[in-house]
Parts: C-alpha cells; structure tokens; sequence
C-alpha cells in the first residue's frame, strides 16, 4: 500500500506542475497577443497620420517640419549627421582645389562634389562664397555645422 500511496503523490505533483505549466504558458500567449495588437494600433495610428498629412513618411511634421516621433527625431538626428559630413568633404575639397591659391568659382567646378552639394534635410544646395572658400549650410538648425 505504501508504494500506492508514493505513487499518487508524484502523479499528484506531475499534474500541479503540468497545469502551473499551461498556466504560464497561456499568460506568455496573452502577453504576446497584448503586445502584438498595440503595436498593430501604433503603426495604423502612424499610417493614418501619414495619410492625412499630419506626418511625413520619416516621423516630422508635415506642417512644421519638427519631429513628432522618436522614429522621426532619429531620423533627423541621422541627417542632421550626413549633412554635417558633406559640409567637412566639401571644405576639404575646396581646400585641395585651392592649392594653387584660387578657390573655386562654385561648388560645380569641384569633381565628385555634385552627389554631396546639397543638404539632405531641406534638399537645398549649400551656400558658397568663392571669395572666402566657405561653405554653409542654409537649413535651420544647420547653421552650427
């Protein structure tokens, strides 16, 4: 009887365990189904907001051109980083072609300087004084760079 009454037991243990088990398992299950639909909600708010003009497709502003999301203030943080590395080619460029003495006449007459004469935030070409060599940028918030 005693080998009877271990056996029970374990079986007893076996099923606790099993249903704590499945219980854990169905809150993971909920968690994710949670989790899924309010990222599904976001990106339809996103998407919605986009549609309407509210929101551009890179998270600024359409109206104000500010970033109103995290994703859009990355975004301009990133250009805001590629813009400042075409100005430091640029200036090195007119430096390398003004070792004769002469800058040059525009930001064109410089080779391999047409994919990077442009700011890609505001898609505006850079301003350039042929007198002083000087390159800047006309975005605002640019200025700095």
């Amino acid at each position: 009887m005693k080998q009877d009454s271990r056996h029970n037991t374990r079986t007893k243990r076996g099923y606790a365990l099993l249903i704590e088990l499945l219980v854990v398992a169905l809150l993971i299950a909920g968690g994710f189904v949670w989790y899924t639909n309010s990222q599904t909600a976001t990106l339809k708010q996103s998407r919605l907001l986009e549609e309407t003009g509210v929101l551009q497709n890179d998270g600024t502003s359409a109206t104000a051109g500010a970033p109103k999301t995290v994703y859009g203030q990355s975004v301009q943080a990133a250009k805001g980083d590629v813009c400042r590395s075409y100005l430091g080619q640029l200036r090195e460029m007119v430096k390398m072609d003004a070792a004769d003495g002469k800058f040059p006449a525009s930001l064109g007459e410089i080779s391999g300087s047409q994919s990077i004469n442009k700011c890609p935030v505001s898609k505006e070409p850079y301003a350039y004084n042929p007198a002083t060599g000087e390159v800047h940028c006309i975005t605002p918030g640019h200025e700095k760079f």
